[in-house]
């Protein structure tokens, strides 16, 4: 098994985010304080502030959206991912949002009963004259009542591709700081769940 980090949004906050606030005057003096080493990357279009890159993490605003990026797997990180988003949340308390997500991406090429179950619709493949490329399903979890887990199982060319999306609707950053409160478990917790179910999935398999 294999998770998946390049290019993709382990942690998303929805809002009405100021590009322009994190220039790296601010974001030094505010946010990693003098010291931490990191990289600067320039934005691509109008979308986008200044990208952020230290040694376990990226970030950055794109459009209305806080995205924060994971290199690797370590817990370190995830813990260093949540502080580094607490202080961001507490210096722009009063920035609208609406939506928290924690988002993981896994690779296997272990077999999935539950996908190789699926109907291989051959004689409609056969009457649009081509092959299935890919298979999915996908589930909605309701976790409690502002949070749900959007879980989907690809099998493309004989690799499944496992995608959770956790999403969490949200009034205002005093929420976030009251779930994390001093605790920097968040992703690491959303993360055990989706080992849970992954090891649920391939429970027959070590039979």
């Amino acid at each position: 098994m294999e998770q998946l980090h390049d290019n993709f949004d382990t942690l998303v906050i929805v809002g009405s985010w100021n590009k322009y606030i994190f220039s790296e005057e601010w974001i030094v003096s505010n946010i990693l304080g003098e010291g931490v080493k990191y990289s600067i990357q320039y934005p691509l279009n109008a979308l986008g502030s200044l990208r952020f890159s230290l040694e376990n993490f990226s970030f950055c605003i794109f459009g209305e959206r806080l995205v924060f990026q994971l290199n690797n797997n370590s817990e370190t990180s995830y813990k260093e991912v949540v502080k580094t988003a607490r202080k961001i949340f507490q210096k722009l308390i009063h920035t609208p949002v609406t939506a928290l997500g924690v988002n993981f991406l896994f690779r296997s090429n272990k077999s999935v009963n539950i996908i190789e179950d699926l109907p291989q619709n051959t004689e409609l493949a056969q009457l649009i004259g081509h092959d299935i490329i890919s298979s999915e399903i996908t589930r909605t979890f309701k976790i409690s009542e502002n949070e749900t887990l959007n879980f989907k199982i690809e099998l493309k060319d004989e690799v499944n591709i496992f995608n959770f999306n956790f999403n969490c609707n949200i009034k205002s950053l005093n929420n976030i700081l009251d779930m994390i409160e001093d605790s920097d478990e968040l992703i690491l917790c959303k993360r055990n769940i989706a080992n849970k179910i992954i090891e649920e999935i391939y429970k027959d398999e070590r039979k």
